[in-house]
């Protein structure tokens, strides 16, 4: 791919050459390579300034290239980048990279260097309000945001990010982006907080029912809120994550999420609601006998369970542990929830 820039060939041999570096910069591991692909690139850009063909491989190849960059080379390609829309006026595909690489930086940057590469965002989305590809860069942009803040700011980039999903109504990458937001925000939030956001982000769910990544954050935030809670309360989420495991049969990250909550509601029980409560683990463990983040918390929830048992019933438990680990092997969460078993 190495050639000289200046080996004469043709315009079409050219295009196909550009292209060829493209896909070259997205698979080179060597940062060095990357960089020498882009110079080429760049080169025969300048050969052929009037084939916008060429161009956009360019821009490609430079949004390729800022993915493995630190924040000074992302800021040099972004701003390469910036000349290139502006030379290049109402070609989406070279202003899409361009807001491409802006996510790339603003996730190098800390707090207040990536507040104003969110801006730079808004301004390119603002110029471009009927594309949504840039849009959903401004959507990634702002939840890069999101999870550098604290609480405050986090609350007002998700309020911003609530606005472009109704601006954009029914665009899904959008409306995943301000669901992960939510998700984030209700984490560093107390019970009160977390059930507000989560109220939100069920109302998203809803609107957006077809949508798994969507579903799977809400079910994420329902096993968080669980561990913040007392035992009715949690018992109460858990019964909401039932019926979304329900309705989403056979999507893993929701079961895992169930089954997390239904961990961290066997935690607040005495011996017999948390037997009752790792009977439904153990069902959930069966049906989804492949997936091992499930055994797991079964496993962690049994060697719980056996602390709070008397020496028959801890010996009971641990000799399904032990069924667990022999079922599982090589799995070291399920072999240490076996250790901490026998431990107790």
């Amino acid at each position: 791919l190495l050639l000289p820039e200046y080996v004469p060939i043709s315009e079409e041999t050219a295009l196909w050459y550009a292209r060829l570096l493209v896909n070259a910069t997205a698979f080179c591991s060597i940062m060095e390579g990357r960089k020498r692909q882009a110079e080429i690139l760049e080169a025969i850009a300048q050969n052929y300034p009037g084939n916008v063909n060429i161009v956009e491989a360019l821009a490609r190849g430079l949004v390729n290239l800022s993915i493995k960059q630190d924040e000074q080379g992302v800021s040099e390609t972004v701003n390469r980048l910036e000349r290139l829309t502006d030379e290049y006026p109402g070609v989406l595909d070279i202003a899409i990279a361009y807001a491409m690489s802006l996510v790339n930086l603003s996730n190098t940057q800390d707090e207040q260097r990536a507040a104003k590469t969110v801006k730079r965002l808004e301004r390119l989305t603002e110029e471009h309000s009927d594309v949504p590809d840039i849009a959903i860069e401004f959507a990634k942009g702002l939840f890069n945001l999101s999870y550098k803040q604290d609480e405050q700011g986090a609350s007002e980039t998700i309020q911003r990010l609530e606005r472009l999903t109704d601006e954009y109504s029914g665009v899904q990458d959008i409306a995943i982006e301000f669901a992960k937001g939510l998700f984030n925000l209700s984490c560093d939030q107390d019970e009160q907080g977390a059930s507000e956001t989560i109220q939100r982000l069920e109302r998203l769910t809803d609107e957006y029912s077809d949508v798994q990544d969507i579903a799977t954050e809400f079910a994420s935030s329902l096993a968080n809120l669980s561990a913040k809670q007392d035992e009715q309360g949690a018992s109460e989420t858990i019964q909401r994550l039932k019926c979304l495991t329900d309705e989403y049969p056979g999507v893993q990250d929701i079961a895992i999420a169930f089954a997390k909550g239904l961990f961290n509601l066997s935690c607040d029980q005495d011996e017999q609601g948390a037997s009752e409560t790792i009977q439904r683990l153990e069902r959930l463990t069966d049906e989804y006998s492949d997936v091992q983040d499930i055994a797991t918390e079964f496993a962690s929830s049994l060697a719980n369970l056996s602390a709070k048992q008397d020496e028959q019933g801890a010996s009971e438990t641990i000799q399904r542990l032990k069924c667990l680990t022999d079922e599982y092997p090589g799995v070291q969460d399920i072999a240490i929830a076996f250790a901490k078993g026998l431990f107790n």
